[in-house]
């Protein structure tokens, strides 16, 4: 998942240095004793893989360990650090960009209705450049989603939340065209 520049980082004060430390500190804030010791061990567990998985791919991405591998931010940032890992050895399944931007126009919706779209369209391109020629093009799709759709019809100055939600579903896999009710 990514939800800015640092989305492939743990998000930890910056005192932590090691998993050992973020367990000790996380310990004495439990409270005492811990009744499920087996618990606690899934839970430190999970938090160690998060670390180390974090350091394998800053490093698949040509970064060190802790450099953070990556470049600026905003969305085009993000939709080529998500070609980077599709095309790195160590391809996910799937990678989630958490968000571009503020899709809720309630107001002023043509002025920025053409600036997000913009955005998107720069993201996108971005992706596909980024993994041109790398053989991974077949198997990528890059989906559109929403936690909510929006009215057709205008309230004057944008539109409000609705049942209408249009979303794009682009790759070389995908059949084109119109799918779902007009």
């Amino acid at each position: 998942s990514i939800r800015d520049e640092s989305g492939l980082s743990p998000l930890t004060p910056p005192w932590i240095d090691t998993p050992d430390a973020l367990m000790s500190m996380w310990a004495g804030f439990a409270p005492a004793p811990v009744d499920s010791p087996p618990l606690f061990a899934q839970v430190t567990d999970a938090i160690e893989q998060t670390v180390e998985a974090a350091d394998a791919i800053d490093g698949a991405l040509g970064g060190g360990e802790g450099t953070g591998g990556r470049g600026g931010a905003g969305f085009v940032a993000d939709m080529e650090l998500a070609a980077k890992l599709v095309t790195s050895p160590i391809r996910p399944r799937v990678v989630f960009v958490h968000s571009m931007g503020d899709f809720d126009t309630h107001e002023g919706q043509a002025g920025r209705h053409a600036t997000l779209m913009s955005d998107l369209d720069a993201g996108i391109a971005a992706f596909f450049a980024g993994i041109a020629g790398s053989g991974v093009e077949d198997d990528v799709i890059v989906m559109t989603t929403s936690e909510f759709g929006r009215r057709a019809a205008s309230n004057g100055s944008g539109t409000d939340h609705g049942t209408a939600a249009a979303h794009l579903v682009i790759g070389n896999a995908v059949e084109g065209g119109r799918h779902g009710e007009s």
